[in-house]
């Protein structure tokens, strides 16, 4: 067995080494930030060495500036700045997760939370690609069989590694069947995370289905989305073909299940690509009675070219992306007349998706395509000839004029906004039944039942473009142009009575067209009162309102999120909606929205705070709110106490009550007990960078005030432990590790700061908080503190043995031996019985002295 670990684990570090870090782009707005994770190497590796400690990560969070992003002609995507090293550094971090769910978890934790993460479109799903790209082997491609693999070319070394295990493994399975299951048992754990090692297990269970099968049910649990990856197709298909009569009643069910849960990707373009996805999975299940009639029914609706059933590929290669083809080249349309490009475009047929997916043929995907991207490059052409788009169907303006304005805009390429709105002038005075027909025929399942126009959003998203930036926006004189534009689009907008915001608000309002048009008028009504210097008399009860009467929940989400804008654009309707919605209950689903809406904007301002009070209160009296929005009100509230006014008592000094107050006391009995983790969480982070500032900060506020603030409530803390206890619970000793990051703030350590220290120190015991909290300690070189911090570090190893960042460690501890000697010896004595010698040299060191 030790010898199958021994390769296991060689193969595994040479998988981390080529995984070793990955990244992604996160884009709020106009700004893009970079998220970078990459493991942390292991200890005392010798030179050439490879090797990384187990769920053990390093996080770099920088942002791209403004020139970076004009470097590259406003493309935003991860390709164009692919080369571009991001200047602004944003934050760093350690920390420890061995599962997706606990390393998405702590990095959002850990993040700023100045930033609007959530504004980002599928964030989750961005963490979850990095997560994917550290634990991402692509052995699909340079092993696509694992049973016939390996054959007649030179090979890397992963795949010699991989190969061989495979034979010992094979051999050790076929000897002993129960140290088989125990290392097929060991590579279904955390611990073997990359497919490589799953896929050995499934090979074991095809090869000894006798003596495993019971392992097939468990690789569901651990890998539940198995028929979607790549990686385990051919090691899946074996498993189905050759023992599908063995399946027992369970098994069955839930296959039928995994394979009429089609993947949204095939089901969005249609029943054959659905259908297609049965007939894969239901191919090696056809001899069954239980499956063959339904693989026949999918087989029929799918067509194959040879009428047989479904056979993975079982030779290695490089993969190709499948795109759509077009039937002319960017360039040959370019060169077209727009007439005969037109004349084109009407009797273009192209293949169904099928075919241009799949067979290569071209498509009008395709044609939309190349036609887009030669308007970005040339959009003058199409403009000056635009009358000619009229009557083209509806797609190729979707997909190829209108994209094509964006994108030319985007690349800094000029538009003629006369004709272009013009354009659009004449196609929304048609006939509303008329331009919602066209769409709901063109869109199909896509239109949601009238929640998506997409013609309507490439149209108010190109005037939201063209106000975005005050330096290159279009002129002033368009502005009639384009309100008339929004009065056409209105009749046309309807929201949803029962919507489902699904992660968030944010992210609904973003993506329905009730939601883009209101926040592309918001950016337009903002560009022109900024342009004219003129605010519209009454424009929140005549040009706003309206937005609330369309049924939906958008204009709420995006009232709050805007709220600073929407009192610029008209104080006083702001300030009387405010009130209104503050005689809402905390039920009502339209407040709660506003609230979401407001509670992620970007900034608190001091107005606001104090115009949103009651909401404030009725946020914190109710259970309502789920954890990642209750934590923005944490923020709010904590932001109150450190600018506002807000007190450490239970009256403020103009009278009102301290809602920072109302907030601690009430927590426990609110069953919010987490408010408390966070406000020493928000503390770290936000106070972090405010003390860092040696000039005033917000609301005139220095960073000495600020950092009092902050000490003010760590002192009350310890003086208020029964208070702190009875609202925390069994959560107290979280909340002292959580406060124990606070150290940052400290100047000295001197007798009453001690104290804190000392009742933080023993529960200071994830890793991450052990980094941070001992890199605080390297600070203090006075011999007072010093002299406290042996007492306070043996304190820390009560319940943790810390290893991580040795430098650190080492530093301290010499510090130690010259003031507290007897305590520096205690502190090595037990890293030595705890098995940890790193720091023998310098303990050997100071013996030498000693004698």
């Amino acid at each position: 067995m030790n010898a199958i670990y021994i390769l296991a684990d060689k193969l595994k570090k040479v998988l981390e080494h080529k995984q070793k870090k990955h990244s992604g782009n996160i884009e709020i707005g106009e700004d893009v930030y970079h998220i970078e994770v990459s493991r942390v190497p292991a200890e005392k590796l010798k030179a050439g060495e490879i090797g990384f400690q187990d769920g053990q990560f390093q996080c770099v969070v920088k942002q791209f500036s403004r020139q970076q992003l004009q470097d590259v002609g406003g493309d935003h995507s991860y390709w164009a700045l692919y080369k571009t090293e991001p200047q602004i550094e944003v934050k760093q971090f350690s920390f420890t997760a061995m599962r997706q769910e606990a390393f998405l978890k702590t990095i959002i934790e850990n993040l700023p939370r100045d930033i609007e993460w959530t504004k980002s479109t599928n964030f989750d799903e961005k963490l979850k690609y990095i997560f994917k790209g550290l634990h991402a082997d692509y052995s699909e491609i340079w092993l696509k069989s694992i049973a016939s693999g390996g054959q007649d070319y030179e090979r890397d070394a992963e795949e010699v590694l991989a190969i061989i295990l495979r034979d010992i493994l094979l051999a050790k399975c076929e000897a002993n069947k129960s140290e088989g299951k125990k290392i097929l048992c060991s590579f279904l754990s955390d611990h073997y995370q990359f497919p490589i090692f799953r896929r050995f297990v499934l090979l074991c269970i095809d090869k000894y289905w006798i003596n495993f099968y019971d392992l097939f049910d468990k690789f569901f649990e651990i890998v539940p989305t198995a028929l979607e990856e790549s990686a385990y197709e051919v090691e899946l298909y074996d498993i189905l073909v050759n023992h599908n009569q063995e399946f027992n009643l369970g098994l069955r069910t839930n296959l039928k299940e995994l394979i009429d849960n089609v993947p949204a990707y095939y089901v969005k373009e249609g029943e054959k690509l659905t259908e297609y996805w049965k007939y894969k999975w239901l191919s090696p299940l056809r001899h069954n009675p239980d499956f063959s009639a339904l693989y026949e029914k999918a087989k029929q609706k799918t067509e194959p070219k040879d009428g047989k059933p479904y056979e993975p590929r079982r030779l290695s290669f490089e993969a190709g992306v499948v795109s759509h083809k077009s039937p002319i080249s960017k360039e040959e349309i370019l060169e077209m007349p727009v007439s005969e490009f037109v004349k084109y475009l009407s009797e273009f047929k192209g293949a169904d998706f099928w075919r241009g997916a799949f067979d290569g043929e071209p498509d009008k995907e395709g044609l939309a395509e190349a036609f887009h991207a030669a308007v970005k490059e040339n959009p003058k052409k199409f403009t000056d000839e635009i009358d000619a788009f009229w009557g083209v169907d509806y797609f190729y303006l979707h997909k190829g004029l209108f994209w094509g304005f964006r994108e030319a805009w985007t690349a800094k390429n000029e538009l003629d906004w006369e004709k272009i709105f013009n354009f659009i002038l004449k196609y929304f005075k048609r006939n509303k039944e008329c331009i919602l027909k066209e769409a709901f025929q063109a869109q199909g399942n896509d239109s949601g039942e009238g929640k998506y126009i997409y013609l309507v959003d490439d149209v108010v998203g190109l005037i939201a473009d063209g106000c975005r930036d005050d330096a290159r926006a279009f002129d002033l004189k368009y502005f009639d142009k384009a309100n008339q534009i929004f009065e056409l689009v209105l009749p046309l907008l309807k929201g949803e009575k029962n919507p489902d915001t699904q992660r968030d608000a944010l992210s609904y309002a973003m993506n329905t067209t009730l939601g883009k048009t209101i926040e592309a008028y918001i950016s337009f009504a903002l560009r022109a009162t900024g342009a004219t210097k003129e605010k519209e008399e009454n424009w929140g009860e005549i040009k706003f309102e309206r937005f609330f009467t369309k049924g939906g929940i958008e204009a709420y989400i995006w009232f709050g999120c805007y709220l600073p804008q929407m009192k610029y654009l008209d104080e006083k309707y702001t300030e009387e909606k405010i009130k209104l919605f503050a005689l809402k209950k905390a039920d009502d689903f339209k407040w709660q929205m506003f609230m979401e809406g407001y509670l992620f904007a970007h900034k608190v301002y001091p107005d606001l705070y104090s115009l949103m009070r009651a909401h404030y209160i009725m946020a914190l009296e109710n259970k309502i709110f789920e954890e990642r929005i209750d934590r923005r009100l944490v923020s709010h509230i904590a932001l109150g106490y450190l600018y506002y006014g807000e007190s450490l008592q239970e009256k403020n000094p103009d009278g009102n009550s301290s809602l920072f107050w109302k907030m601690l006391t009430e927590a426990g009995a609110r069953g919010k007990s987490d408010r408390w983790l966070e406000i020493a969480g928000f503390f770290w982070s936000e106070g972090e960078g405010m003390v860092r500032k040696t000039k005033k900060d917000v609301e005139g506020k220095s960073s000495e005030e600020i950092k009092k603030k902050i000490l003010d409530f760590w002192c009350w803390t310890y003086n208020q432990q029964k208070l702190a206890e009875e609202n925390l619970g069994d959560r107290y000793n979280a909340f002292l590790e959580r406060m124990a990051k606070l150290t940052i703030f400290l100047d000295s350590i001197d007798e009453e700061n001690e104290k804190w220290l000392l009742l933080c120190a023993p529960h200071v015991a994830r890793q991450y908080d052990e980094m941070f909290f001992i890199e605080s300690l390297t600070k203090f070189e006075d011999l007072e503190s010093i002299k406290r911090i042996g007492k306070i570090f043996w304190q820390v190893l009560e319940n943790a043995t810390p290893t991580f960042k040795q430098e650190n460690i080492e530093l301290i501890v010499r510090r130690i031996f010259e003031v507290a000697p007897n305590i520096a010896e205690d502190i090595c004595n037990i890293y030595g019985r705890r098995g940890v010698h790193f720091l023998r040299p310098i303990w050997e060191e100071y013996q030498k002295k000693k004698y």
